[in-house]
């Protein structure tokens, strides 16, 4: 990603991990490895340049505040070419066992999918969302018209009567949502916790694969070692293969 300015006099200094002052070199062109949206640009006082690199909370903001302006007609469309591409992925044809998200208004929108995937005879699993212990239980699914309501977090989950619990060992395919993916498959979540502890219960050769908008996607964020990263990220754009 490049920035322009004037000519200024510049030096860099890396003098935090969030912050980067410059000074005392000519350049009119400033290289970062961070994409535009990742970065605020604070101030240009005298000869001096002042860059304020987001951290996770503020990327998240940031992002989830883009997703949100997207008219209902966006999401709708944009969604129906996300389902085109997973529909054509080798995790989706050969999966027996299948856990969709629950979309929220601004997500990509899986309501379709999932009453796709049951026509066609698919084993179709859902998230209960267990508070009391930050994770998530997969429960089978047959009518998503009439087995599911809001639970606590306002997210359609299935209702008691409907509870069908499943291992998720067992389960081939994982289909999660997010608010930030970069190019290496990290996820920045919605900040609870769930799929992060869910997703260290699955067997490892179950298959990740996170559904975002082209504008959810960065070219790099902030990771540590408890993270998982998805194998796939697909957009209305394209399907990147991230593990």
């Amino acid at each position: 990603m490049v920035f322009r300015f004037l000519p200024y006099i510049f030096r860099y200094i890396l003098i935090t991990e969030n912050y980067i002052f410059s000074h005392d070199t000519k350049y009119d062109i400033l290289y970062t490895t961070y994409e535009i949206r990742d970065i605020i640009l604070t101030k240009i006082i005298n000869n001096y340049i002042i860059i304020k690199i987001m951290n996770k909370e503020e990327i998240r903001r940031n992002i989830l505040k883009k997703r949100l302006s997207l008219s209902s007609e966006e999401v709708k469309n944009k969604s129906q070419q996300v389902f085109l591409r997973l529909a054509e992925t080798v995790e989706y044809r050969n999966s027996q066992n299948i856990m969709f998200y629950v979309a929220t208004r601004s997500e990509v929108q899986t309501e379709e999918m999932i009453k796709t995937s049951i026509k066609m005879g698919e084993n179709i699993f859902v998230p209960i969302i267990l508070t009391e212990c930050i994770n998530l239980a997969p429960s089978k699914i047959y009518d998503f018209d009439n087995e599911l309501e809001k639970g606590k977090k306002g997210i359609l989950e299935p209702k008691r009567e409907y509870y069908r619990l499943f291992p998720p060992e067992d389960i081939d395919l994982i289909i999660i949502p997010g608010v930030v993916f970069d190019l290496s498959g990290n996820r920045i979540g919605r900040g609870f916790g769930y799929y992060d502890n869910f997703l260290r219960k699955v067997r490892s050769s179950a298959k990740i694969v996170a559904l975002a908008f082209e504008m959810q996607i960065v070219k790099k964020i902030p990771n540590d070692k408890n993270d998982i990263p998805v194998h796939k990220i697909i957009t209305e754009k394209r399907t990147i293969i991230s593990v």
